[in-house]
């Protein structure tokens, strides 16, 4: 799925075979042009942080694409992450750094683009990652942002996995639909 003004696309990625599901939106400068950042998503991403990541983009899209491209326009200023101390530990270490879950089975890292630190999934590009792996289950899901991915894009998303509070769905969601500008 691309925008209508073909610079973001949404699209499932046919090579990640055996990966579980994959979802890629990436972002470019106009529509043949090469691309100037992603986001990947993939394993068995809980619904509500997908839908976190496309309706805020979606929702910036409509009041500004140039931001959502470039990262120029309207900030909302500073950006906070609250996050609750019993339930996760803050980590800097070998070129890395973020928050992982007192249990060890979710983190949130990042990796500046200097860093020391091996690439993380062998992609140098890719500066913030978000992922599951429960010890029972193995590696669950990830979500990964590159250098240029719009903060308030990662934000949103870091954010909610951060947030302590269950994330409680109805069983059948009568909640209305998000307006896609697309």
């Amino acid at each position: 799925m691309t925008s209508p003004c073909g610079r973001v696309t949404i699209r499932h990625d046919q090579t990640a075979v055996g990966q579980g599901p994959h979802l890629v939106v990436s972002a470019r400068s106009e529509e043949d042009a090469s691309e100037r950042w992603r986001t990947s998503v993939s394993g068995a991403v809980p619904v509500e942080f997908v839908s976190t990541l496309l309706g805020t983009l979606a929702a910036e899209l409509v009041a500004d694409p140039d931001h959502v491209v470039y990262g120029i326009g309207a900030e909302p200023g500073q950006f906070e992450l609250l996050v609750d101390i019993d339930a996760w530990n803050h980590f800097e270490t070998s070129g890395l750094s973020g928050f992982i879950s007192r249990d060890g089975q979710a983190a949130v890292i990042g990796r500046p683009p200097n860093s020391s630190a091996p690439p993380i999934h062998g992609d140098a590009s890719i500066a913030r990652h978000v992922a599951a792996s429960p010890d029972d289950l193995g590696h669950l899901w990830d979500i990964s942002f590159t250098q240029q991915a719009p903060d308030f894009l990662m934000h949103a998303v870091v954010a909610k996995t951060l947030d302590p509070r269950p994330s409680c769905a109805p069983r059948r969601s009568r909640s209305p639909r998000p307006s896609c500008p697309w």
